[in-house]
Parts: C-alpha cells; structure tokens; sequence
C-alpha cells in the first residue's frame, strides 16, 4: 500500500507539470475532517444501527481550470474513518463497536468555478473518489460476541460539494460522500446466540460508508 501512495503522489505530480503550461494549473495541500455514518443493508439490517464518528484526512491537491468556468481538481489523501456500528439484542440491550480504518483515497472531481470578484469565487464540484484500505483483514468489532466484520480494499464513493476560493490560495469547501460500493460486511453467522439477548443472524449483511467532509486547502 505504501507503494501505491507514492505512486498515486508521483502521478499526481506529473500531471501538473504536463498541464501546467495548458491550462490554468494550481497545486498545494488539503486537510479536513470528515464524519462517516454506516447504512446497514442486509436481511437482518433492522436490527443494525450507526452514529456519526469523526475522522481526519490530509494529502497533497491539484486543481486545473479549462474554458468557460469549467476545470477538475484531484487529490491523494491519506484518510483516516471511524466506523460505528449498534446490535440490539432481543432484551433491548445495546451492543455498539467503533472501528477506525485507514485509507489511501483518489478524489477526482469536476467543477465549475463562478467569479464574485477579484478576492472571491465560488465553485461546485462532483465526482467519484476511491478508497483503498491501508491494512485490511477480517476483524471481531464486538467484545465477547462472535461477530466478524471483512472490509472491503476498494471503496467506490460519490462526492457532491461546494466551496469558496479566497485570493487565489485558501479554498473552503464542504462535501458529501456517498458510498456507491460496500464498505464491508458481516462474515459469520450468529446462530444459537441467545445468550445475551442475542437475535439468530443467519443471512448476509453489509454497509456502506457515507460521510459529510469540510476541508482547508491551501494552493502554492
């Protein structure tokens, strides 16, 4: 993985000294946080729930403008999530278990850049990002129960955003994730588990990682 963090870097590097003289071109650094929800889906996703846990991200960010406004921003992230996870047994107790999973994330995004100004624009952007997982592997989420979760080496994700651009160098945004692939999913099967209230889980259950990201970039 950590070659293909250098690749992804080397790749991005080499595309604005190609594009450079073509386009308008900028380069520099992004960072934010990020607040991840899991939408369970599955035969038994009733008795599943999530909540809203924070993570961070940080990597270096291009942006090329074309014609008329339009242009397309990339960027190599390393991305780290927290996923959470909610049991209801059948006594009412609930079991919650929060994962933290890393990733090397590709965000490709087209946008479309509105001037207000000299100082000031404002741009709209969407596009897919994808997710590989830094260290993978099949896991036990839950203290003394057998629940064992696999996640996915490749997330494939949606983003929709919106932002500002200040004096050419800082840019604030805001964006939703949507997961377009399973994240992960439950690999065991909990029969017999009525001790602790626990519900029969026979069928297959996965989730999907959605998540709102506010970000600071700053261009060189």
């Amino acid at each position: 993985m950590k070659k293909t963090l250098l690749s992804l870097i080397l790749l991005l590097t080499t595309m604005g000294a190609t594009t450079a003289q073509a386009f308008d071109f900028d380069w520099g650094l992004t960072g934010g946080l990020n607040v991840t929800k899991l939408n369970m889906k599955g035969t038994n996703a009733k008795f599943f729930d999530s909540t809203n846990r924070a993570g961070w991200f940080v990597g270096p960010k291009i942006d090329m403008g074309f014609v008329l406004g339009f242009g397309l921003d990339a960027a190599v992230l390393y991305q780290q999530a927290q996923h959470n996870i909610k049991f209801v047994g059948l006594t009412g107790q609930t079991y919650s278990s929060t994962h933290t999973t890393d990733y090397v994330s590709l965000p490709i995004n087209a946008r479309y850049n509105i001037g207000l100004g000299d100082a000031l624009s404002l741009y709209i952007a969407t596009g897919p990002q994808f997710d590989f997982m830094w260290d993978g592997g099949e896991e036990n989420w839950f203290d003394n129960i057998p629940s064992t979760f696999r996640q996915e080496n490749l997330t494939v994700n949606w983003n929709v955003g919106c932002g500002l651009r200040i004096v050419k160098h800082v840019e604030v945004g805001l964006a939703y994730n949507f997961g377009l692939s399973k994240a992960g999913e439950r690999v065991d099967n909990w029969g017999n588990a009525i001790m602790n209230g626990l519900q029969n889980l026979t069928g297959k259950d996965d989730y999907r990682a959605n998540a709102f990201k506010l970000h600071v970039s700053y261009y060189f």
